[in-house]
Order: C-alpha cells, then sequence, then structure tokens
C-alpha cells in the first residue's frame, strides 16, 4: 500500500531524511516517531507529494509518487499536518464543502458525506459556525474530517493529538480505529506515546534522519525494556528477606517500595523460578504480574542511539 525505498531527501547541506525504506500494509496503522528536526514531517511531505526526494523511490498504491501523477496521488491520500489549515472566515460547513469541491465531488455526494463528517465528529451543532469561533479541539476535529470528505484509502496525521483535550482524543482515536476496520491504510506521528502504544500494531523509529527501528510494537518494547515483574507482597520485607531475593541468580534487580517489589530478571521465562523461589522461603505475596514495558521507555532508548 505504502513503499518507501532507499529514500533521501536534503536541503542544501543538511541531510534531513537518508536512506530510509520501510512499507506499509492495507489496513495497518503504522506509528512513525522521533524527536523533533528527526526527518518524521520532511517523510510526510515527501509522502503526499509536498516534497520530491534526491533518491530514492516512493510509492502510494500502485503510483510512483513524481510531479506527473501528483493529482492521482492526492486522490488516494487524506493528511493532517500540526497546523489545521482550515478557513478562518468559513463556517464549518462551508470549509468541508469547499474541500469537496476541490475534489470534484458532486453537490449530491458533498452534501452526504458532510452531513455523515459533521455527525461522526459531534460537530452538527456548530456547522453554520464560522470557524475562527471554534475551540482548538473542535478546528482540529474538523481538520480530520476534511481530510476525510474525498474518502481516502491512505490517510497520514501529522501530531492528530496535539493539544487537544482528553476528550477530543479519544473521539479522534476512536475513529483512527473505525477507519482502520475499514481497510484503510493510516500513518501517524505523535509525541504522545502512550497512545502510539494503544493504536499502533507497527511503528517505525527515526533519530537524525535515519531509520533506527522498525517492527511490531510489541516486538520493539521487547527488545528495549528488561523482563521484569511486579510482586505485592503480604507483609514488609525484612533486610534478610531483601538480602535472600537479590541473591537468586536469575535476578538482574530489584526495587523496593514498601510492600511492593519490582524485579528485573534476566529471562521473562524465570517468573516460575521466582515463585517458587519465594514460596520455597516463606516469603508470602498477594499478587505477582508481568510488567510488559511500555513504549516510552524504549523510545528513550532508540532515540539516544
Amino acid at each position: 500500500m505504502i513503499k518507501l525505498v532507499n529514500v533521501t531527501k536534503k536541503f542544501r547541506n543538511i541531510t534531513a531524511v537518508n536512506n530510509v525504506t520501510f512499507s506499509v500494509n492495507k489496513g495497518d496503522i503504522f506509528g512513525y516517531l522521533g524527536p523533533n528536526g528527526a526527518g518524521k514531517t520532511t517523510t510526510i511531505r515527501l509522502l503526499v507529494g509536498l516534497l520530491m526526494p534526491n533518491k530514492g523511490d516512493i510509492f502510494i498504491k500502485d503510483h510512483r509518487v513524481n510531479k506527473k501523477n501528483l493529482k492521482d496521488i492526492k486522490k488516494e491520500v487524506g493528511f493532517l499536518f500540526e497546523n489545521p489549515g482550515i478557513y478562518e472566515q468559513l463556517t464549518v460547513y462551508d470549509n468541508l464543502d469547499y474541500f469537496g469541491q476541490i475534489y470534484g465531488i458532486t453537490k449530491k455526494k458533498r452534501r452526504y458525506r458532510i452531513d455523515r463528517l459533521l455527525e461522526l465528529f459531534t460537530l452538527q451543532d456548530r456547522k453554520n459556525s464560522i470557524c475562527y469561533t471554534l475551540s482548538k479541539g473542535m478546528r482540529h476535529k474538523l481538520a480530520i474530517a476534511r481530510s476525510l470528505i474525498h474518502d481516502p484509502s491512505i490517510l497520514i496525521y501529522d501530531e492528530p493529538f496535539s493539544g487537544i483535550d482528553p476528550e477530543t482524543q479519544e473521539t479522534i482515536r476512536n475513529v483512527i480505529f473505525d477507519l482502520a476496520k475499514k481497510d484503510k491504510t493510516i500513518i501517524l506521528t505523535s509525541h504522545h506515546l502512550y497512545k502510539i502504544q494503544q493504536i499502533c500494531r507497527r511503528i517505525a523509529v527515526i533519530v537524525r534522519g535515519r531509520l533506527k527501528e522498525c517492527d511490531t510494537t510489541e516486538n520493539i518494547i521487547s527488545k528495549y525494556n528488561k523482563p521484569c515483574v511486579e510482586v505485592v507482597l503480604q507483609n514488609f520485607l525484612t533486610v534478610e528477606d531483601k538480602k535472600l531475593i537479590q541473591s537468586f541468580d536469575f535476578i538482574s534487580g530489584m526495587i523496593d517500595d514498601s510492600n511492593k517489589l519490582k524485579i528485573y530478571l534476566k529471562s521473562i521465562n524465570d517468573i516460575d523460578k521466582l515463585i517458587k523461589g519465594l514460596i520455597k522461603n516463606r516469603i508470602k505475596f498477594v499478587e505477582i504480574k508481568k510488567n510488559v514495558g511500555n513504549l516510552e521507555d524504549a523510545y528513550m532508548s532508540i532515540s539516544k542511539t
């Protein structure tokens, strides 16, 4: 559905994107992560044809992205940049209608799609409001609605959760899930790593223009987080019990927090050994649960490389 092959983009003596290769399958929700200035937005602009690469190839569905076929590319892609890009002096309805006309949608289809989008984003009662009177969250929802007006097969959203309230974030998250169920292909950039971990099955991380990782979210979290379990104890640990646990040869570290322990294992398969060791030494516990780690810790490790 989307494929980048050895893509490089330079601005004079600065290489913003350096030999980047990855692909995104139909129906995937793909997270594209990196620090500020890493090359994320440049990659997005390359994908939608606003920039052309100095080297390499980009494919959107069956189209190779170049200046000759931008019209075909734009029919397939809906996108959102950090700046919503709506017309402040127009009403909500007129913004959607205007962009529908740009894409050559008939008046009847425009009316139907606009009504559906206003309902989807709970903007029906503001359809006649001038856009400069809208809250930031409403503008954000309108910008995403605008990206859907031509029913594209690919959606590329740059920071869709930035600067908006939790309720609007949840609305957008649910819309993204629904779109993926309809086989839309979605690329997201975001610094809201908790949201990305919730939403994206696969992610890539770019640092200083180079792709550092591209894998399933689960695999990347597992790769960069030490195996860990949390143990809730029935009683506080004695000094002797603490030394005893630390002496287990399958443990690489431990954090003692009142009656809770965070124990780092050399292998996640050593949980059974830990349980047997606690029982054998009469250290009573209420609960043991795996801490699978999180994307934020993995991302911090990757971005330092």
